[in-house]
Parts: C-alpha cells; structure tokens; sequence
C-alpha cells in the first residue's frame, strides 16, 4: 500500500504541504518519499559545501530536520516545491558550514609527527606570507572529497589507523589518497599562483 502510494505520487507533482505535515506526524511513506525526492539534493549540497565527513553531515541534516519536534519542517510556510528547495539548500549549507567551522577550530597536527608536518611546511609554502591555514581549507575545496577528507582529518591531528578505522577503509588507501591528495592541492596552488602572476604580467603589458 505504501509503495503504491509513492508511485502514485511521483508520477505526480507531489503535494508538498501533505508530505511534510505527514513527515511531521512521523508517517512512514512521507519519509519514504521525501527521501526518494530530496536525499539526491542533500547529498550534492553536503559533498560540495563540507571540508570533510560528508555521510556523517547528511545525517546531521536528518538530525536538524527532526530535531525539537520537527521545527525546521514546521518552519516551513507554503506549497511552493521551488521555495521548499532553496529552504532545504540553505539547511544543507547551514549544517556544512557549522561542522566545517569545527574543523578549523581545531588544532594542527602534533608536532612530533616530523613527516606529516614536512608536507604540510611544504604545501605552506606555495602560499603567500599573509595567507593562513583557513585560505589552505578554501583550496583544499577545489579537489575531490575522497582526497580531502583524509587531509583534512590529518590536519586535525588523527593518524592514518585511526583515519583508516573512522572511514572504514585499507590503512594502504589512506596514504595513497593522502599523498595523492597533496598532489593535487600543490597542482592546484600552483597553477592559481601562475594565473596569478600571467595576468599581472599581461596588465603591466597594456599599461
């Protein structure tokens, strides 16, 4: 009967305004289907917008859409599917932002860790003086999760068995997306710092 449903109502345009006030009433097939329509669009919000564990902040988002009896869905005023999109992209990012801030509040590596810390001077280095470690988190961005995941929990001082552990993943692939992961950090730097440098070079040209 719930399944039946569901189609039913995807092969529709939903009516928004029943689906969150039955999401509110804590009604199965509601949550089957706001699942089915909105996880695709958290999920991309979350992998874009977050420094590091994005399963762990998409439930996060899960965890704010039922939290104090389901205020955030409760806050939502209208039936307009377009409005409702925007309203859960802004809690998607809301969420991502928070965790990342948390993550930039934490302290570097421990110091004793000689290797680590090298790379971390040697990535330092493509950037300017009156750059700091936030502006390396902005860039750290521009690559692909899997790579910056694992950095960003080396950052925070967790050393490869525990990352390993935490991810669920070999111990071999936590170095290899690590060390591919400052690869593309160093390219990326690079190459910003060239584009940098060839504007400049092409103003001073036309002066």
């Amino acid at each position: 009967m719930i399944l039946s449903v569901i189609r039913m109502e995807t092969n529709q345009e939903i009516d928004l305004t029943k689906i969150l006030a039955d999401c509110v009433e804590g009604k199965s097939y509601a949550w089957e289907l706001f699942f089915q329509k909105f996880h695709k669009l958290i999920t991309g919000v979350i992998y874009k917008k977050s420094l590091a564990n994005p399963e762990d902040n998409i439930q996060v988002v899960y965890l704010k859409l039922v939290d104090s009896d389901y205020k955030l869905l409760r806050n939502f005023k209208g039936s307009n599917y377009g409005a409702f999109i925007i309203y859960l992209k802004e809690i998607c990012i809301h969420v991502a932002s928070d965790e990342n801030k948390k993550i930039t509040r934490k302290p570097l590596i421990d110091l004793e860790d000689r290797n680590w810390q090298q790379e971390l001077v040697d990535i330092k280095s493509l950037e300017s003086d009156e750059e700091d470690i936030e502006n390396l988190l902005e860039k750290l961005m521009e690559i692909e999760i899997i790579y910056r995941e694992v950095i960003i929990l080396r950052i925070r001082g967790y050393k490869t068995k525990e990352i390993a552990k935490m991810l669920n993943i070999p111990l071999n692939t936590v170095s290899s997306r690590i060390k591919r992961g400052i690869e593309k950090l160093k390219k990326n730097i690079s190459s910003e710092k060239n584009n940098n440098f060839g504007n400049k070079n092409g103003k001073k040209g036309h002066q």
